[in-house]
């Protein structure tokens, strides 16, 4: 992430990841993409969770074992893992990241931008 005329910008361009570079660049290596959505004063909670609910975090990877050992890390955390998919995803988290540094910065709340689907007037629980 670098600054940017309308604010913080992808070093990558969004074409890739750094994930992805490092995985490139370490072949065999086990790469997870985690922890990088929430500013770093989140992690030193005791527990992470709002408005009552225990803190998602997403995380890529497209090795098995590594994203069982994140997710039991998540977990240990009180946090809720959240797979997002293979290692290519990780574009679009760091690109999440991005988007919601620059919306906070701004002075807003992120989270409204992605309301919950049951607060949507009319919605109906499937």
């Amino acid at each position: 992430m670098s600054p940017g005329a309308d604010g913080p910008a992808l070093t990558t361009g969004g074409a890739t990841s750094v994930a992805r570079l490092i995985a490139d660049a370490a072949p065999g290596a086990h790469v997870v993409k985690a922890f990088g959505v929430c500013h770093e004063s989140i992690w030193t909670l005791d527990r992470s969770a709002f408005e009552g609910a225990p803190l998602a975090v997403p995380f890529c990877t497209d090795q098995p074992g590594a994203a069982t050992r994140v997710a039991e890390l998540i977990a240990s955390m009180g946090c809720t893992p959240l797979p997002c998919g293979g290692i290519d995803r990780a574009a679009l988290l760091e690109a999440t990241a991005v988007f919601a540094i620059g919306v906070w910065w701004s002075g807003a709340e992120a989270r409204f931008a992605f309301p919950a689907p049951a607060l949507a007037p009319g919605a109906v629980d499937d």
